[in-house]
């Protein structure tokens, strides 16, 4: 369908899918990432790349690397030692190279390891091009080149949006002209290019969205939809039972379909959750009675600057990504027409050398330096701690009155509640995880005055803090389902389909938040200058990461290592586990089998594991079975000097630690995952899951290559419903000589 409407519109490349993990419930572009785990951002990005790419149209995989936060990404520092970074936070992106066959990468705004992402040549050429095999194209995010000889020696090879020539353009030509850069790595830059432009493209137009694409939109929307409790069997609801329903909740009349920034798209005008329950309950006789209950909580002011102000305009649509009023001259013929007179005057030298510079120093527009940015940061914390108040809205108080007085009249009361695309929003990560303004305040009155069951729609695009979670018998998660999404919520909400989403990402309780903070803060004498820097980099290049670590404010560093989230939580139940999801029925797991062949061109082993998922419940409904494995007894190699796992090895850097350290076993990982069919009650499936011997390797930094576990290594393979409930365990003893 992506690749469908990028041909449709006469667009060669679709700017996505973002591979970044969902590495804390904060960030302003959790709703637009796939996972917290690699395997499943992986697993995800090779379906979407392959399906755009069958349509003709190149995908770009989104943002090489680490760009993990909003906040500050122009600058931010990520601080994370080459295992971690290569088994985690480059896994996606291999997998959308490798076995997506993605043409084009965007690299991020942010550096890693004290080198920008345009200029670190070991991600860009050691990894992506020599390792990887990657022949397509290698841009900048929006104004995020900050060079010319060091970008495209490293590997850049477009700097966009090439409204003006910022660093490449007639700067790179200036370059070539000096000698301070090769003929030769020019023209390798551009056959990448030449190679992406001149591959085979469908033309564009044809016929508007079909009704089968709307089906799978539908489908892609009621799937995706995570039951997150539902006691004493409260849903699905009867309609036939109910003579009214109180609708309440400030995302029930404005429904959020799509998250905040780049992202987005100019949509359908699409059914809000209010209108689709009445379209399906008013025939049937039931009364749908409506209040907002309380209002949406806005940024402060201060925080709109130019760059989120923008953001918040993409694609003409509201809060909730509806599509706004369309103008005389749609965005699309506005931005064809920007960018044909920036096309035109980019290739002008007077522009160039006169206009462009008058304009940067009458305006202010320039680069700001790490250290200017840390320096400003310190200047507004010494200012006034920074405090996010309460949400007062003169109007709350008799919506929420409103609400009380809905919820006694009704049967069942639904609260649909959430955020929206301008607080959940590329740029800028948000203040807090709670519910947008007085919504907990909501739940309490709606459960305190209803005389039936209060359930509540979350329409949210990242983890939030559930305080009533106890008060309510039923949580239906729909995340910001696209235009499609209010009807397949209605479906779920009377039973015509089963639930059967799983959670892509850990819902940390409070408990588990503050242990995971804890768990990052960056302690003395961990991260040293000196070891900052990649393999292959040279002295100079090294020396030029030691002095940018000096902005230290600038620094995300990534100590969690190897346990992050899932595998990374100890000792503390979280709110919802990774793989969550409950169902309208139940399923049993029997009959593991583990297998162990051997592997294609002897590349060590492989693993074939099957296992059996029975219906046992009295509803039609899909599982979606997963795989998780471990390798026991295996120790985990850290490597020298520098302890950036702080949470894996007990010995600190500050003590000394110079060799290398055997660390426990790394929790289970996912590396497997199967959705049955719709099973009626009684039937069964066997589901099968492949393991490579890839994914039971390693990445040994002092050998410089992936190794698997040796002869005999005991490998515990374990499937089930979620991370945290797992139904069928076995060992195998691994045989090397197969």
């Amino acid at each position: 369908v992506l690749g469908a409407e990028a041909v449709r519109r006469g667009a060669d490349v679709l700017l996505g899918p973002c591979l970044n993990l969902q590495r804390f419930p904060e960030s302003g572009r959790h709703f637009e990432c796939f996972s917290e785990d690699p395997f499943l951002a992986g697993r995800a990005a090779v379906a979407y790349v392959k399906g755009v790419q069958q349509q003709g149209v190149a995908s770009c995989v989104k943002h090489f690397v680490c760009n993990d936060q909003e906040d500050n990404r122009g600058h931010s520092n990520s601080v994370v030692d080459e295992r971690t970074l290569r088994e985690v936070y480059l896994a996606p992106f291999e997998a959308a190279v490798v076995q997506g066959g993605a043409q084009a990468l965007m690299c991020g705004y942010n550096r890693v390891n004290a080198m920008y992402c345009t200029e670190n040549r070991f991600i860009l050429q050691k990894v992506l091009r020599e390792e990887w095999g990657f022949r397509g194209v290698v841009m900048s995010d929006w104004w995020g080149n900050r060079s010319t000889e060091q970008a495209l020696t490293a590997g850049l090879n477009i700097e966009m949006p090439g409204i003006e020539p910022m660093n490449f353009g007639g700067y790179l030509v200036d370059a070539v002209q000096r000698d301070r850069v090769s003929q030769d790595v020019v023209d390798e830059r551009c056959r990448s290019v030449l190679r992406v432009h001149l591959r085979d493209r469908p033309k564009g137009g044809g016929d508007v969205q079909s009704s089968k694409q709307e089906e799978v939109l539908q489908r892609a929307s009621r799937e995706a939809c995570v039951l997150l409790k539902n006691e004493r069997e409260t849903l699905p609801l009867n309609a036939r039972s109910i003579r009214k329903v109180a609708v309440i909740g400030p995302n029930a009349s404005r429904t959020v379909v799509q998250g905040g920034g780049s992202s987005r798209v100019h949509v359908n005008r699409s059914q809000t959750i209010l209108e689709a329950l009445q379209e399906t309950l008013g025939p049937l006789g039931v009364e749908v009675l409506h209040g907002e209950g309380c209002s949406w909580e806005h940024r402060p002011k201060h925080e709109i600057t130019l760059e989120v102000g923008g953001l918040m305009a993409m694609a003409e649509c509201d809060e909730s990504g509806q599509p706004l009023r369309r103008s005389m001259i749609s965005s699309t013929a506005f931005n064809d027409g920007v960018l044909a007179v920036a096309g035109f005057l980019s290739k002008r030298e007077w522009f160039r050398r006169c206009f462009m510079p008058m304009c940067r120093k009458l305006c202010g527009w320039r680069y700001r330096t790490p250290e200017e940015v840390t320096a400003e940061i310190a200047k507004e914390k010494a200012k006034k701690p920074s405090v996010v108040s309460s949400h007062r809205n003169p109007k709350d108080d008799e919506l929420l009155k409103h609400a009380e007085l809905l919820a006694i009249q009704a049967d069942v009361t639904i609260l649909v509640l959430g955020t929206h695309g301008f607080w959940e929003l590329e740029g800028v990560d948000q203040p807090h995880s709670s519910l947008l303004g007085r919504q907990d305040e909501l739940v309490r009155h709606c459960v305190a005055a209803s005389k039936g069951p209060v359930i509540v729609v979350l329409n949210v695009g990242s983890p939030k803090e559930l305080p009533w979670l106890s008060e309510v018998p039923a949580v239906l998660l729909v995340h910001f389902g696209g235009q499609a999404m209010s009807r397949a919520v209605v479906d779920l909400l009377l039973g015509v389909h089963s639930p059967s989403g799983k959670l892509p990402t850990t819902w940390p309780s409070p408990a588990g938040k503050a242990k995971f903070k804890e768990s990052l803060k960056t302690r003395p004498g961990v991260v040293q200058p000196s070891t900052i820097g990649m393999p292959g980099d040279t002295a100079a290049q090294k020396t030029h990461a030691a002095g940018a670590h000096a902005s230290s404010l600038m620094d995300v560093v990534y100590s969690d290592g190897l346990a992050f989230g899932y595998r990374g939580i100890k000792g503390v139940d979280p709110l919802f586990p990774f793989g969550h999801g409950c169902s309208y029925t139940r399923f049993e797991y029997s009959s593991l089998q583990v297998e162990q062949q051997s592997s294609e061109n002897s590349r060590g082993p492989r693993l074939e594991v099957c296992a059996v998922v029975r219906n046992v419940g009295q509803r039609a409904g899909a599982e979606v079975a997963q795989l998780y494995i471990k390798t026991k007894g295996f120790g985990i190699h850290v490597g020298k000097a520098v302890d950036c796992f702080p949470c894996l090895n007990s010995n600190s850097a500050t003590e000394g630690n110079a060799g290398p350290a055997e660390a426990p076993d790394l929790p289970a990982s996912l590396q497997g995952f199967h959705r049955s069919g719709v099973l009626s009650p009684g039937q069964e499936e066997k589901v099968c899951f492949s393991v490579s011997a890839r994914n039971l390797s390693f990445y040994d930094v002092e050998a410089g290559k992936w190794k698997e576990p040796p002869n005999g290594a005991v490998v515990q393979i374990s499937v089930g419903a979620s991370s945290r409930d797992i139904r069928l365990v076995q060992d195998l003893a691994l045989n090397l000589s197969l």
